[in-house]
């Protein structure tokens, strides 16, 4: 038996698209560095309402329809945590309201991935891979 079994966090993160086909980016207060909305499970929590309690914490966007799109491992010097990205449905774009936990927020499209700093090279091939999949049709 092997003893070396991952110990790790889970991380929901969600793929928010707006009219203009450009996804939603939180820069985080400590950090500033730029992420996904979303954020851990909770013990005794689903997947799915882990998912919209993150969502709307952090943009007061109420999200449904999540279909899982991409996972990842990240590391960092505080935990390791297994990613789980999904595409959601939001029904008024137009609540959105960013979280005290964020300074600011973008609206980005694939030709601003490489001008912001996103929390880790992994996550930008999601959302690179997130715009050559599903944002066909948007210029």
């Amino acid at each position: 038996m092997d003893s070396n079994h991952l110990l790790a966090t889970i991380g929901q993160y969600s793929l928010i698209r707006n009219e203009e086909g450009k996804i939603l980016v939180l820069e985080r207060i400590r950090s500033k560095m730029w992420c996904l909305p979303g954020g851990r499970l909770n013990e005794d929590e689903d997947w799915e309402s882990a998912l919209v309690r993150e969502v709307k914490e952090e943009t007061n966007l109420d999200c449904k329809n999540p279909v899982p799109f991409a996972t990842n491992i990240l590391k960092d010097e505080y935990q390791t945590k297994y990613c789980v990205y999904f595409t959601v449905e939001i029904s008024e774009i137009e609540a959105f309201v960013m979280s005290g936990e964020h300074s600011r927020y973008e609206w980005i499209s694939l030709g601003d991935i490489d001008q912001i700093h996103l929390e880790d090279e992994k996550i930008r091939k999601v959302v690179a891979g997130y715009f050559r999949d599903f944002s066909k049709g948007f210029s």
